[in-house]
């Protein structure tokens, strides 16, 4: 299993002396939206570190990735105060 996955898995309560048996469905739910909140946070580093010298392509890229988190949010219903 990838390190940051078992690490996720990990906190959502899935594996590890804290793992939650008798609450599997809370656990997988906490799972995939904390596997959410790190595609949305890897796209906000991509558009927040998003190297040019171009203001123009620089403003496309970084729509473009702003519109795929919010994409991913409304998809998900992940809102802002939802991380973690």
């Amino acid at each position: 299993m990838n390190e940051r996955i078992g690490k996720l898995a990990e906190k959502a309560g899935l594996l590890g002396p804290s793992s939650r048996i008798g609450n599997s469905h809370e656990a997988a739910e906490r799972f995939a939206q904390l596997i959410i909140r790190e595609c949305i946070d890897t796209l906000q580093r991509g558009r927040d570190n998003f190297g040019s010298n171009d203001p123009q392509i620089l403003k496309g890229a970084r729509d473009a990735l702003t519109i795929a988190v919010y994409d991913i949010q409304n998809r998900f219903e992940m809102r802002e105060d939802s991380k973690s």
